[in-house]
């Protein structure tokens, strides 16, 4: 009986030192898309060339892999936009393509197809319907401290109320913006603000939102309208539990607040990029769900509302109701 255990440990370890290639599927093309067209507003794509992750890239490295001798066309109902090669930046990322006769609209479809010397890709999207939010209804509620707490009272969260329609199938991103943020920043967690009805089909749901994580600051006592490092109440600590952070809003912060209705494809590009790419030795890497047939990335239809909100001072200490 020793002796098989003694081969049975020899095997484990054998097995666990052994070298696996595992092949990733490539597509024919180098180009990566990122891109979306919006309810109200034109197509906004930017073309990168792939490149390996497993390497550092210097910043002009990063800036050189930018496309911009491609032909880029948005097409829908027989009309055809051909993009302009015009770098700029979204309230979500930058761009270096940018549409001028389509328009986003709920309910319709779109055909984006690229060709760049041999390379033709092409991706379709649709933009769902909006599913609004009652501003009214949004409950307030308030960072949960033990008794004692320097900043008991001073941070919050939200719980935000949908109306899911009765169509399986919607699919949400939620995205902040604070007064020190130049960009929506994705929902702190790890579903980074992305929601689908899967288990709440014609509900009325709640969700629970925080702001994204992006520059650590304080609150300033002195001017309701600044940030700076010293402060008793807005203090700077990077553990939530222990401390204020930045994954919670200030009683009194006003800041913005994005909800977009997305469409499945893109939901499933988004989710799988960050639960299919484990960076435990130990997973499995995979390709994201891509809708670019002929390249990698997304091309998404969304249809968004904006809001400017603002924490009162009447919070709700009720993190069960």
């Amino acid at each position: 009986m020793k002796k098989i255990n003694f081969i049975l440990l020899i095997i484990l370890f054998s097995s666990c030192t052994e070298e696996i290639d595992i092949p990733i599927t490539s597509t024919n093309s180098d180009i990566v898309v990122q891109g979306f067209i919006e309810n109200g507003k034109t197509a906004k794509i930017l073309l990168t060339k792939n490149m390996p992750i497993n390497q550092p890239y210097s910043t002009q490295e990063l800036l050189d892999s930018k496309i911009d001798d491609a032909l880029v066309t948005i097409s829908s109902n027989n009309i055809i936009d051909t993009l302009n090669l015009d770098f700029g930046f979204t309230d979500t990322w930058a761009y270096n393509y940018s549409g001028s006769k389509l328009t986003g609209e709920e309910g319709s479809s779109y055909l984006l197809e690229i060709k760049r010397g041999d390379d033709y890709i092409w991706a379709n999207t649709t933009i769902p319907e909006f599913t609004p939010i009652v501003t009214e209804e949004i409950q307030y509620i308030m960072r949960p401290t033990s008794e004692g707490d320097p900043a008991e009272g001073c941070y919050a969260f939200l719980r935000l109320p949908i109306a899911d329609a009765d169509s399986i199938g919607n699919c949400w991103q939620i995205s902040s913006k604070r007064c020190w943020d130049v960009s929506y920043t994705p929902m702190a967690g790890g579903e980074r603000g992305l929601y689908n009805d899967e288990y709440i089909n014609g509900w009325n749901t709640k969700i629970d939102v925080y702001p994204g994580v992006g520059y650590w600051s304080s609150y300033d006592d002195e001017d309701d309208n600044s940030y700076s490092d010293e402060s008793n109440c807005f203090e700077t600590v990077v553990d939530g539990c222990s401390g204020a952070t930045d994954a919670f809003w200030s009683v009194g912060e006003n800041f913005n607040l994005k909800f977009s209705s997305i469409d499945r494809n893109s939901w499933d590009f988004w989710v799988s990029l960050l639960t299919n790419n484990p960076g435990s030795p130990f997973g499995s890497p995979s390709q994201a769900k891509s809708n670019i047939n002929g390249g990698f990335g997304v091309f998404s239809g969304m249809s968004s509302g904006w809001y400017e909100l603002e924490i009162p001072e009447n919070l709700s200490i009720d993190i069960t109701e």
